[in-house]
C-alpha cells in the first residue's frame, strides 16, 4: 500500500487543544480522521487517472487505533501504483494521492476546528 502520512503541527495551543480533544472526546477525535480520509480518499477517486478502473477502485481507506488517538490512512495495494503517482523514466508522473491530500487540507482544518470547539 502506498502510505501517505500527514502530522498536525502548529502552536503549542493548537496542540494541546488536539489533546485536550483526544483525552475528552475519543469518538469526536475518530470522526474528524474519518472524515478526514474519506475526503482524500474521493479526491483521489476523482483525480486518478483511469485506463481499466483497477487502480481508482482500488483506493481506499482505514482508521485503526494508535495509542491514545486514531491514525487514518488512504492509498491502494495495486503493485503499478506508485509508478502512476512517481512516474517512471519512460513514463510522467500522474499523481493523484498527494494533490488529494493538499487539496483536502482546509476541510480536514475545518473538521478538526470544529470537533476542537465542541469539547466542553
Amino acid at each position: 500500500m502506498i502510505k501517505m502520512h500527514a502530522k498536525i503541527t502548529g502552536d503549542k495551543e493548537i496542540q494541546s487543544k488536539i489533546a485536550e480533544l483526544a483525552k475528552k472526546n475519543v469518538a469526536a477525535l475518530r470522526g474528524v480522521i474519518t472524515k478526514s480520509v474519506l475526503v482524500v480518499e474521493g479526491r483521489a477517486k476523482k483525480t486518478v487517472p483511469v485506463l481499466t478502473g483497477r487502480l481508482r477502485a482500488s483506493i481506499t481507506h482505514e482508521v485503526n487505533k494508535e495509542g491514545a488517538g486514531y491514525i487514518g490512512k488512504v492509498g491502494t495495494n495495486v503493485e503499478y501504483a506508485p509508478a502512476v503517482e512517481f512516474g517512471l523514466k519512460r513514463s510522467r508522473a500522474k499523481p493523484y494521492l498527494f494533490p488529494a491530500m493538499k487539496e483536502s487540507k482546509g476541510d480536514i482544518i475545518r473538521f478538526l476546528t470544529n470537533a476542537i470547539k465542541a469539547v466542553k
